[in-house]
C-alpha cells in the first residue's frame, strides 16, 4: 500500500472517504493500479509525498465510482423498474491514469521503455 489514512486526512486533507477501513481497501486497489502504470518501480523506493498524494486522489476516484453505482439514473413506477448510473471501467481507468500522469510526470516512474546504458 502506497499511502495511509493518516496521510490521507492530515496531509492530503481528504474527507471524501469516511473510514480507515474503506480507505485501506481503496488504497490497495489504487496502489495496484499505480504499480501497473509504473511497472512496479515504486516497490523499490521510499515513497514520496507525490506518490502518496497520487494514490490518495486515485482512491477518491475509486470511491466516487463505487458510490455512483448506487445512484439511480431513472425510475419507473408501473411495474417498478430502476436504472442505475453506470460508469465504465474504461472511463475509470482513464481518470486513474490521468491522475498518475499529473502527479508523476516528472519522476520517470511512468516510463515503460528501455534505458540504453550500453556504450561502445
Amino acid at each position: 500500500m502506497h499511502s495511509t489514512y493518516v496521510f490521507y486526512t492530515d496531509d492530503f486533507k481528504g474527507n471524501m472517504i469516511p473510514s480507515e477501513s474503506s480507505f485501506d481497501h481503496l488504497c490497495i486497489l489504487a496502489s495496484r493500479k499505480l504499480d501497473y502504470y509504473t511497472s512496479n518501480q515504486l516497490k523499490e523506493i521510499e515513497l514520496t509525498d507525490d506518490v502518496q498524494m497520487c494514490v490518495c486522489e486515485m482512491s477518491e476516484v475509486l470511491y466516487q465510482a463505487e458510490q455512483q453505482k448506487k445512484d439511480i439514473s431513472s425510475e419507473k413506477v408501473g411495474d417498478y423498474s430502476v436504472a442505475y448510473i453506470k460508469v465504465s471501467d474504461e472511463e475509470i481507468n482513464n481518470k486513474l491514469y490521468q491522475i498518475a500522469k499529473e502527479w508523476l510526470w516528472s519522476t520517470g516512474y511512468l516510463f515503460r521503455g528501455v534505458y540504453d546504458d550500453y556504450k561502445c
